[in-house]
């Protein structure tokens, strides 16, 4: 009895533990991201000349996911225009987000 008593007190809060880790785990977003890829318009770009940056993910994530103000100490920055979407073949779903951005 004390060692059924002692295993229970031991498994309850585990199993509570447990529950508690996979609801949080469940309700978190995940977004994974197994390739992202940065190009611009042209190459070399002379002073003054406008470039646009492409930033593709290959999944589908917030908009917000990128933040662009990184580059403001170097280059004025247009806001950003994002493009998601879904691409099905044959039954294969696949996804992508693309951030689009000018800077002078």
């Amino acid at each position: 009895m004390v060692i059924r008593s002692l295993l229970w007190s031991w498994a309850l809060p585990a199993v509570l533990l447990s529950l508690v880790l996979l609801s949080t785990l469940l309700s978190m977003p995940a977004y994974a991201v197994s390739e992202l890829t940065a190009r611009v318009d042209k190459n070399p770009v002379m002073l003054g000349e406008s470039v646009l940056l492409e930033v593709t993910a290959d999944s589908r994530v917030p908009a917000t996911s990128i933040n662009f103000r990184v580059l403001d100490n170097n280059f004025t920055v247009m806001a950003p225009s994002v493009n998601q979407s879904t691409r099905v073949i044959n039954g294969d779903a696949s996804h992508s987000t693309i951030w689009t951005v000018t800077m002078l």
